[in-house]
């Protein structure tokens, strides 16, 4: 067995962590080790928080294990700020409470990610479905529920600055009129696009466009073009990957690949990070 092999959890609402510990399933033993890693440790207000989570399978036998999502009711994610307090209303979701797991081999990492400001408890108050953290320091763990518990990262929180400011600005309109004025938040996202495609808002702008096109204001054509451009200008983004995840749940990976390529004919299949059929890796 290849003890490298990364099992892609194809699901664009699973999110990941890591830690270690030992967890007992039926009649066999299986020691498991999570981590949560950061994408970087600065960030701008309003700029997507993501995180990476392996879960490995360290022992010499197969196990079943919850998949480590803020979907399920069995993962809770913490997030204390500079003060020691820890704040409220982050996850889980609790969408799925049966017994959901997958299958780990001994030597196989299960891996997931989640962006931060998404992925928050149902009370929470927020801009159109994005928290904000202010500026600050913030330590984050995770706490599975086999119980395990994973190990603190750390980032800080700071105001944009310059033409980053005003990128801020246009992507928190896009996103405040895309379910009241949704051609104004259209119109503001992809000034954002034309002017600042370096922002490091641009790969959300570019997403929530496509979000726009598939559910607000409906058009397969641009739709599948905007997801296109978040593959092709912004591979390493976590929108990038969480979006080809999406695409081959709902389409299968053959015909995801193949939309994909047809869609980014210039760079071909290369810059399209989808591994193989069952397989995923993310760039470290």
């Amino acid at each position: 067995m290849n003890t490298n092999k990364i099992t892609f959890v194809i699901a664009a609402v699973l999110s990941v962590i890591w830690a270690a510990g030992t967890v007992s399933y039926g009649s066999g033993e299986s020691k498991l080790r999570m981590s949560l890693v950061l994408d970087k440790t600065s960030y701008f207000i309003d700029e997507p928080v993501w995180l990476d989570m392996y879960v490995t399978n360290e022992g010499d036998s197969q196990t079943r294990v919850h998949p480590p999502t803020t979907y399920g009711d069995w993962l809770k994610i913490v997030v204390i700020d500079e003060h020691g307090d820890t704040l409220t209303d982050w996850g889980p979701k609790g969408f799925f409470t049966g017994p959901m797991s997958l299958k780990v081999e001994p030597g196989d990492t299960l891996f997931g990610m989640t962006n931060l400001l998404e992925d928050f408890g149902e009370s929470a108050k927020s801009i159109n479905h994005l928290r904000a953290l202010p500026p600050g320091k913030y330590t984050v763990k995770a706490i599975h529920s086999h119980p395990l518990v994973s190990n603190e990262v750390s980032f800080t929180v700071v105001e944009p600055t310059s033409e980053e400011g005003v990128a801020h600005d246009l992507y928190i309109s896009g996103l405040i009129h895309r379910s009241v004025n949704v051609d104004r938040s259209i119109s503001e996202l992809k000034k954002l696009l034309t002017q600042y495609p370096s922002s490091v808002f641009a790969p959300s702008a570019c997403s929530t466009t496509w979000l726009i096109y598939s559910f607000y204001n409906p058009d397969e054509l641009l739709a599948m073009g905007y997801a296109a451009r978040t593959v092709m200008d912004y591979p390493n983004s976590g929108h990038a990957i969480r979006l080809q995840g999406f695409l081959v749940k709902k389409f299968g990976h053959e015909r995801a690949v193949a939309i994909l390529d047809s869609l980014i004919s210039a760079s071909g299949s290369t810059r399209l990070r989808m591994g193989t059929k069952n397989t995923r890796k993310r760039e470290q």
